[in-house]
């Protein structure tokens, strides 16, 4: 059986490689968009080159699809495919912060791949360089050293610590649906803004936060004209949440108990790894307990959007 972890080494170059740019402010430089359509800035494009590097120099028997460059096989038989989002919280990067990892998830190599074919998951810090695994065939879930899995075992939305991402959403639909739950929860718990989905899911097993919401694939399907405010906010491109955001971090939350649904209340199991076509945003919940999740998804499900004028 194949150790997945012999591909951490390559997440870690990428940490390395961007490392430098973190407090240095020439990370901000924009270069380009990416395939996703979302802005790729000076980091990516160094993070985007070394994971490209590093896997032709290590001849891994992988395709990758990443964020910046879209599917690109390595390989000419690939076994694996890698999910990839060399820097996942970009824009936190730049500035210093520390809500940024890079993000790799490995699945089987097939022409349709879905979240069911995700086999391992890696999640590397940028700042920190703490690292979190998991292998689906064998159980295993490693965590940073001196960490460990404490999910918490809070179920008050009015103690709810917990975050969201705002960069593509159009903002005045997505405060209708999050709105009541930010004003509810800002005085007795905390609410996060870190555009970082896989340091959000993260922080859930370490018991640093309650839950992460992503309403944006929600959004899409209920707003009155939702192409047209979802490319107003992405400034002509749609922009949200993509499988390369969360492949890796969900497949770790999940072996750690942590409870991800899409924003209905639907497995994400039969939901491609790579877009088909533009505007496929997701949604998500991911919780640290049923019984807060039930209650997040009665929550949104009482907060449509559809009717609401913007």
């Amino acid at each position: 059986m194949i150790d997945f972890k012999e591909y951490i080494p390559v997440a870690q170059k990428i940490r390395e490689a961007v490392l430098p740019l973190l407090d240095s402010g020439l990370g901000k430089e924009m270069t380009g968009i990416a395939s996703s359509g979302d802005t790729t800035f000076r980091m990516d494009e160094i993070a985007e080159r070394v994971l490209s590097e590093e896997l032709k120099s290590r001849n891994l028997p992988v395709a990758y699809y990443s964020e910046d460059r879209g599917l690109v096989e390595v390989h000419r038989e690939p076994k694996y495919l890698l999910i990839v989002d060399p820097v996942d919280g970009t824009r936190p990067a730049v500035c210093g912060f520390e809500m940024a990892v890079v993000s790799m998830a490995i699945a089987a190599f097939r022409k349709k791949p879905t979240f069911s074919d995700l086999l391992a998951g890696i999640i590397v810090e940028i700042k920190s360089g703490d690292v979190f695994f998991a292998d689906k065939l064998s159980g295993t879930l490693t965590f940073p050293q001196g960490k460990r899995l404490n999910l918490s075992e809070n179920t008050d939305l009015t103690r709810l610590y917990w975050s969201f991402d705002v960069v593509g959403r159009p903002v005045r639909p997505l405060m209708a649906a999050l709105g009541d739950l930010i004003q509810g929860s800002a005085v007795n718990g905390g609410c996060f803004l870190w555009n970082s989905a896989a340091y959000s899911i993260t922080r859930i097993l370490l018991g640093q936060l309650d839950a992460y919401l992503d309403p944006g694939g929600k959004l899409m399907a209920e707003l009155d004209q939702a192409e047209l405010r979802f490319r107003e906010a992405g400034r002509g491109r749609i922009v949200g949440l993509f499988p390369y955001d969360i492949a890796a971090a969900q497949l770790i939350a999940r072996q750690g108990g942590v409870i991800v649904t899409d924003a209905g209340g639907h497995s994400l199991k039969n939901v491609p790894l790579i877009p088909q076509k533009e505007g496929e945003i997701l949604s998500l919940v991911a919780s640290a307990g049923p019984v807060l999740h039930e209650k997040l998804l009665f929550y949104l499900g009482r907060h449509p959007v559809k009717k609401t004028c913007f």
